[in-house]
């Protein structure tokens, strides 16, 4: 059991998504990231460490990133040991960022298709699959579609939230059989698997 959360609205993404993550460490606490756009660019930057929340904290002041749109994650292994090369998020060539709860059962299927295509793993997680594979589809088809036809290859449980510098005011979102709830107010929306992440912050929640 993992969490998410995501966050896109006015001000800090940052300081949203961790105050989230902080509130549902109790569904990991192996390793935990955070990723967002460069201010200055705009490419994605990402942030990971081993062990407990506060570790991912104390990155983040040694290497300050922010920006209005962002994602985190707080890890409870399943694939691959708990390191920091298989923390999330992860990542795709810089296309997508993204993060993860659940397992995909077929991860070695779409592995293997999409190594015949030449795309480099660094990590030995299942997640790591959808980042290419939405990044690949994403390259061809409309967001929307890009979506649909990242998750209808995936079997098993998961839940998960991506990121793009081509989208940069959206948070992409799917989920089977794992939980995820969107919480918002007039100008910001949060996605996250439990809905403390963002109690008393939010003004409306819906339950996907």
């Amino acid at each position: 059991m993992c969490s998410v959360v995501g966050y896109v609205g006015q001000g800090s993404s940052r300081k949203q998504v961790l105050e989230g993550l902080r509130r549902l460490e109790y569904r990991g606490y192996d390793s935990a990231g955070f990723a967002c756009f460069d201010a200055h660019n705009g490419s994605i930057v990402v942030a990971k460490a081993v062990g407990a929340l506060d570790n991912l904290v104390y990155a983040l002041e040694q290497s300050p990133i922010d920006h209005s749109t962002g994602i985190g994650h707080t890890r409870w292994a399943t694939h691959g040991p708990a390191t920091h090369t298989n923390a999330h998020p992860h990542s795709s060539g810089g296309a997508i960022a993204l993060v993860h709860n659940g397992i995909i059962e077929n991860y070695q299927e779409i592995k293997q298709e999409l190594q015949r295509e030449s795309v480099v793993f660094i990590s030995d997680t299942d997640t790591e699959v959808i980042a290419h594979l939405f990044a690949r589809n994403l390259a061809l088809y409309d967001p929307r579609q890009a979506l649909l036809k990242t998750v209808q290859r995936l079997h098993g449980a998961y839940a998960f939230v991506a990121i793009s510098p081509q989208y940069p005011s959206l948070l992409f979102a799917a989920r089977k059989s794992s939980p995820l709830c969107i919480g918002r107010t007039l100008d910001s929306h949060w996605i996250a698997s439990d809905v403390l992440a963002f109690t008393g912050a939010a003004k409306e929640v819906l339950f996907m």
